[in-house]
């Protein structure tokens, strides 16, 4: 798989993004490498970071972005960062009056379950606020 990043039209950072989405579900750590390499290049380290984390990853499937993490932070990285989230997840969930199991739990995969009371809560919270949906169907408790 051969990565034309950053093709000199208007919809540069479209393009890209595409692209990379593509060689993540194909799993292609080589056009990957090149696509990073040629974008800390054009974007800078900062910028290339912020389209990986606040679009592409927003826009893989699950399997895509567990894999991405874990091939280029290695597994111990992917597991602390892991680990940090949900415990963000869980001190967010707990500080906005939701119980720990009761209206949420988490799995020994990391797999969290809600309840009904946990999804109205957080829709009514934070709907509307970038980036926050949740899935079609979330696990019950």
């Amino acid at each position: 798989m051969k990565i034309h990043i950053f093709e000199l039209h208007k919809n540069q950072a479209t393009t890209a993004k595409r692209q990379l989405i593509k060689a993540l579900q194909h799993r292609n750590i080589a056009a990957i490498q090149i696509f990073m390499a040629q974008g800390r290049k054009i974007l800078g380290a900062d910028k290339l970071t912020d389209l990986i984390v606040n679009e592409v990853m927003l826009e893989c499937d699950a399997d895509s972005y567990s894999w991405f993490w874990q091939t280029f932070l290695g597994q111990s990285r992917y597991e602390e960062i892991q680990r940090k989230a949900q415990n963000q997840v869980f001190q967010m969930l707990v500080n906005i009056g939701l119980e720990p199991g009761k209206d949420f739990s988490f799995g020994l995969d990391s797999e969290m379950m809600i309840s009904d009371r946990t999804q109205e809560t957080l829709l009514s919270t934070y709907a509307g606020t970038t980036n926050f949906s949740l899935p079609a169907s979330p696990k019950a408790l």
